[in-house]
């Protein structure tokens, strides 16, 4: 049989996706508010997954793709460092090089 591969924690995964969310809405100077009203999102629901605690609390992918519209990035922005070691390593989980990836603006 093959090598099994370890799963990072998912957990964590969302907590830096919506961090990158956090800080690309720092950057574009706009409130979260806005970007809430602006993706289609309730304001609580909104606030909710920016600092998801539970699976249920993450962005889907539709959310993430209408929140990536609002701010005028593309959507890879919000995952720039979801899959980057934790510990600063930069490998992924096969142990291969993990470039960070290419941001077309």
């Amino acid at each position: 049989m093959g090598e099994v591969i370890a799963l990072r924690d998912r957990s964590s995964v969302r907590a830096r996706v919506s961090a990158e969310v956090r800080a690309e809405i720092a950057r574009a100077g706009v409130s979260q508010v806005a970007v809430a009203k602006a993706a289609g999102m309730a304001r609580s629901t909104f606030y909710r997954k920016l600092t998801p605690k539970e699976e249920r609390d993450a962005f889907d992918v539709d959310e993430l793709g209408r929140i990536a519209r609002v701010l005028s990035v593309p959507i890879a922005k919000f995952f720039a460092t979801a899959d980057d070691d934790p510990d600063g390593g930069g490998s992924s989980r096969l142990g291969e090089s993990n470039p960070r990836p290419i941001h077309y603006e």
